[in-house]
């Protein structure tokens, strides 16, 4: 989106809180609690949100509370029905073997299709044995004091496949 005074595109990532979403129907998930990236609940601002997947895409179909439009209208999701055009990083451009920073955009990925939260931050140590040890985390800031919340661990050869260091079981990133 475009924000008041400013001449760049600005993504602002928002979060659906999976323990309040509801399924409505096989691929729609009613939105429940949504908080914007600096983690303030901002449900109040709609009516109601939908997401369903379609052909590999996802549909939003918006109903905004209008009296919540601080800001104007460029700087807001207004109400309306958006279509997410598939990505590639969604899928393996290839089967491997896949660059650490790959290996890292996977796990990111996989850990939000169970968990319903996306790491915001990833990094990987190459082991001594050619596997990757990959860190899913974010810095949390209390009171000015900065600490990292870790998601996940997971050590994983080229391909994507291992194990989960926290909870055991082997895990395949991608495919």
């Amino acid at each position: 989106m475009f924000r008041s005074g400013e001449p760049e595109y600005h993504e602002e990532v928002f979060t659906v809180d999976s323990k309040t979403a509801k399924m409505a129907g096989d691929y729609t998930i009613r939105v429940g609690k949504l908080f914007n990236e600096k983690g303030l609940d901002v449900s109040g601002w709609f009516k109601s949100l939908t997401l369903t997947e379609v052909q590999g895409g996802i549909n939003m179909v918006v109903d905004r509370d209008e009296r919540t439009l601080a800001g104007g209208p460029e700087d807001n999701i207004l109400s309306g029905t958006y279509f997410f055009e598939p990505h590639s990083y969604l899928a393996p451009a290839h089967d491997g073997p896949f660059t650490p920073k790959e290996l890292c955009r996977w796990a990111q990925i996989r850990y939000f299709a169970e968990k319903g939260f996306f790491p915001p931050e990833a990094d990987f140590e190459k082991n001594d044995d050619g596997s990757y040890t990959i860190h899913l985390y974010e810095v949390v800031d209390t009171d000015g004091i900065t600490h990292t919340a870790t998601s996940a661990w997971y050590t994983v050869d080229e391909y994507g496949v291992g194990v989960d260091d926290v909870f055991g079981g082997e895990i395949r990133l991608a495919g």
